[in-house]
């Protein structure tokens, strides 16, 4: 058996419960039991997306170097697109979520990259204490 086959039967088993009794059972539901249902759709989706990562990982060590790495930009980019493409169905009606999302994700990322470089940079170098001189004079 694959390593993939437990986790897609899981993906898929959480899918079809949500489908038939999500709506029913959300409603009526006490916080506590809404909480676990909702920390147990999200570590099946984080666990689904961390396998798909795996396995395009593995098709791109197959692949070779320039097609390994559009495997590996596709499957994180369907990825995006179906998480956006599921909370753009689920709200009510607001036209402009799609751009906001695309937005803040954008945001998070370019923060992050910054804040990281950031600080790598400070914790790189081994030298704190810069010294500090007057210019030289002009002479004329």
């Amino acid at each position: 058996m694959p390593q993939s086959t437990p986790r897609l039967a899981i993906a898929w088993i959480t899918v079809g419960a949500f489908l038939l009794a999500g709506k029913t059972t959300m409603t009526g539901a006490p916080q506590l039991v809404a909480v676990a249902l909702f920390g147990w759709l999200f570590g099946v989706i984080i666990w689904s997306a961390f396998g798909v990562v795996h396995e395009a990982e593995e098709l791109a060590e197959r692949l070779g170097e320039p097609f390994g790495t559009l495997v590996l930009t596709l499957s994180i980019v369907i990825i995006e697109v179906a998480l956006i493409g599921a909370v753009m169905l689920g709200s009510k009606g607001v036209p402009t979520l799609g751009r906001d999302i695309m937005f803040a994700v954008l945001m998070i990322v370019l923060n992050g990259v910054v804040g990281v470089g950031l600080w790598w940079a400070a914790f790189a170098t081994t030298s704190k204490a810069t010294a500090c001189r007057a210019p030289a004079p002009i002479s004329r």
